[in-house]
């Protein structure tokens, strides 16, 4: 999910290098004008998007971790607490 931000940016670029002008030459500098400043504005919040989904994504795993670490101590931790009082 996190790397369709940063894809965008470059399917625009593939696209603006695929496309040729009507005399059948490519551009020379295919960042030049606004479409450059376009480009790099748009890669920017997609790789800031994507440092942050990604952040996001370690703490889901983290915390996934943890929940099963407690649910496995809690069952062992009922286990004694039965256990309290039938060997008396």
């Amino acid at each position: 999910m996190s790397s369709i931000f940063t894809a965008v940016p470059m399917i625009m670029y593939i696209a603006k290098l695929s496309t040729t002008a009507p005399d059948g030459n490519f551009e020379q500098n295919p960042l030049g004008g606004s479409f450059g400043i376009l480009f790099f504005f748009i890669y920017g919040v997609s790789s800031l998007v994507s440092t942050l989904l990604m952040n996001v994504l370690y703490v889901n795993s983290g915390l996934m971790y943890y929940d099963s670490r407690t649910d496995l101590h809690q069952k062992m931790e009922l286990a004694e607490i039965e256990t309290i009082g039938s060997n008396e």
